[in-house]
């Protein structure tokens, strides 16, 4: 799931982030494994992946300092990229298992995550 395509960096477009996400992880809209979430341009812009195999899921939040307005989002420096990287274990029998330790303590970047809450 990303809201990249409707997001803007500096009113410059995030499409090309999804030609990205189809490249290197082969999901796609039309195979319902790439779901876009409509968001506000100004919106920040966001990444979640899930893996099926392991119940893992992985937000990623642009950080949109970490972008210059004169660097081409393609050569971004990669490691100030990310204002919010959270890794969870999501898989439905992970979440029942271990319900109470979520009630207390999720992580906080997840719980932080308001845009990401569906």
């Amino acid at each position: 799931m990303t809201n990249a395509g409707y997001a803007e960096i500096d009113d410059r477009s995030t499409a090309g982030a999804l030609d990205g996400l189809s490249r290197f992880l082969g999901v796609r809209r039309g195979d319902h494994s790439l779901i876009e979430i409509h968001s506000a341009p100004g919106a920040d812009l966001w990444f979640a992946i899930y893996d099926r195999n392991s119940g893992y899921c992985v937000y990623l939040q642009v950080d949109p300092d970490g972008v210059s307005p004169s660097e081409n989002l393609r050569r971004a420096n990669r490691v100030n990229l990310f204002a919010i990287k959270a890794l969870e274990q999501i898989n439905a029998e992970h979440l029942y298992e271990n319900a109470e330790l979520y009630a207390e303590n999720s992580t906080a970047a997840f719980s932080a995550a308001t845009n990401f809450a569906l």
